[in-house]
């Protein structure tokens, strides 16, 4: 699919037709699927509002696996209001689906309009600034984004995480040893049945090791620490989604 803002540009991927579609108004809201980024990815190139849930929040039945361990499914739509909507009706338990949480329904929209007055956002700056350093175009979205929220009452506080290249090498190894797993037996008859750069990451996944994918379980669990003692001081975190504007094609 084409951006609908430019018509020369990407919508990233993997849930991009959905993003496409909602950014040109053609739906009101739809669903996609995220293990490394594929809602929240076409969600900030299409300029829509776009959640990744819990894991376990919402049923994957009938989602193709890639990760099993990594894999959810969430809304897409033109504001977080619609987003809400959304996925208040999604979530819940669903026996079909073992990854499914049993747990009493959340109720997502009362606090929708209740203002940020009072709210703790930490702003993880490493991470647009340094790790992976965001463009002046989306760094100025950024300090515009917290500047209006402060002015709203919200107190906006800086919070240091381990570097973002931690994060990525555990949730890579993580993911293409469980996506390798879940199509070695169509990638040894069907290769050239899978995009090019979806079959070079998955036939790159055959030199992991099962020692290489336990230690990126260990080092996950030290990563989701770290955050969750962030998140005592907060309640929500702010950085980029992606660190620049969708590019044209080709440029990828």
């Amino acid at each position: 699919p084409r951006n609908p803002w430019d018509a020369s540009r990407i919508t990233g991927g993997s849930s991009s037709g959905t993003a496409a579609a909602v950014a040109a108004g053609l739906i009101l809201g739809g669903t996609g699927s995220d293990t490394g980024g594929s809602i929240r990815l076409p969600a900030a190139f299409c300029g829509i509002a776009g959640v990744k849930p819990t894991y376990g929040l919402c049923s994957r039945r009938g989602v193709l696996p890639l990760s099993h361990s990594m894999d959810t499914a969430g809304p897409m739509a033109w504001t977080v209001e619609d987003c809400a909507i959304l996925l208040q009706a999604m979530a819940g338990h669903d026996p079909g689906d073992p990854s499914s949480a049993d747990r009493p329904p959340l109720d997502l929209l009362s606090g929708l309009e209740g203002g940020v007055r009072g709210l703790r956002i930490g702003v993880v700056r490493r991470f647009h600034e340094v790790d992976l350093p965001a463009s002046p175009a989306v760094r100025d979205g950024i300090e515009r984004l917290t500047s209006a929220l402060r002015a709203e009452g919200a107190d906006i506080r800086d919070v240091t995480l381990p570097p973002l290249a931690d994060f990525h090498a555990a949730g890579w190894v993580i993911l293409m040893t469980e996506a390798l797993a879940i199509h070695e037996a169509w990638l040894r008859t069907r290769f050239h049945d899978y995009g090019e750069i979806l079959r070079e990451r998955l036939a790159l996944a055959v030199l992991i090791t099962g020692a290489d994918y336990v230690q990126a379980q260990r080092r996950r669990r030290d990563l989701c620490a770290a955050v969750a003692t962030a998140m005592r001081g907060c309640d929500l975190l702010v950085t980029a989604g992606q660190p620049t504007e969708a590019p044209p094609f080709g440029q990828l």
